[in-house]
């Protein structure tokens, strides 16, 4: 996909909205307003304007570590020394290692994809 699609707006309603490019370069199919998107990495925008929501209502300190805020034994295949703030995760700079997603803490173990998804 090659295109997008644009709205600004305020309290009062839509102030501007625009489409742009392509749904499909390759057929010549334009964006118009009924296009579908793909979520990919604005599902973050909504995560993070609902924990925004949660800081304002007072029910999530954004410098408090994580675990407060989740199950027991959530975390079962992380460890980590120093805590992990709501912060640290909006900045990506939580500072655990991506080999969590593989099962081990211990990078030198890190098997294939594949193994890591059938585990």
């Amino acid at each position: 996909m090659a295109g997008m699609s644009v709205a600004v707006y305020d309290g009062n309603g839509i102030i501007y909205k625009n489409v742009f490019g392509y749904a499909d370069k390759e057929n010549n199919i334009k964006v118009d307003d009924q296009t579908v998107y793909d979520w990919g990495s604005t599902s973050k925008l909504l995560i993070w304007i609902s924990v925004m929501q949660l800081v304002e209502q007072g029910k999530l300190n954004l410098q408090e570590d994580i675990r407060n805020y989740l199950p027991e034994g959530f975390l079962k295949n992380l460890s980590y020394d120093k805590a992990i703030t709501m912060l640290d995760l909006m900045n990506h700079q939580a500072g655990f290692q991506e080999t969590f997603f593989t099962q081990t803490a211990d990078a030198s173990k890190v098997g294939s994809l594949e193994e890591a998804l059938e585990n």
